[in-house]
């Protein structure tokens, strides 16, 4: 019986284990360093990859790395406001400027012509006319020779 009971209470505890895990999120980042289109995909560390907006769209379900990531004075423990950073799109290949389209070509190209598609999470809460809101971020384009950060999710 005593056997029994324990079997129980370890599943039951490594079933709230996981649990605590899943609700905390997979953690996500915004580089320190800047990058060209060409090499967003290398931006990100071992277990991380270059993030899709979709993965991290609502910053509720993830963490923020403070040890990886870029921070400002009032970031406490969340993600940088007003800070761009390339993001992958979920599209196939192109070069558009307009934003959740244009990728560099899926981020192999670092040609001034083409564009790829940035996000950040507003600072002015008031202006809606920071640029194309996609639920709390902002969402825009620069030329894929222009070097900002790149947001990155754990794998």
């Amino acid at each position: 019986m005593k056997i029994v009971v324990l079997l129980m209470l370890l599943t039951i505890c490594a079933v709230c284990t996981d649990d605590a895990n899943a609700a905390a999120g997979r953690k996500f980042y915004l580089t320190k360093g800047s990058f060209d289109g060409a090499h967003a995909l290398q931006a990100c560390v071992s277990g991380f990859h270059m993030a899709s907006l979709w993965e991290i769209y609502d910053v509720s379900n993830v963490r923020y790395d403070r040890t990886l990531g870029y921070l400002t004075t009032d970031s406490g423990f969340g993600p940088p406001a007003a800070s761009f950073g390339w993001v992958r799109t979920g599209n196939t290949p192109d070069v558009a400027s307009t934003p959740g389209i244009g990728n560099c070509s899926v981020w192999t190209s670092n040609n001034p012509s083409y564009h790829g598609t940035l996000i950040e999470l507003p600072i002015d809460w008031a202006n809606v006319e920071l640029g194309v809101q996609i639920g709390s971020w902002s969402a825009g384009t620069a030329d894929c020779g222009f070097e900002t950060r790149v947001w990155c999710v754990q794998n």
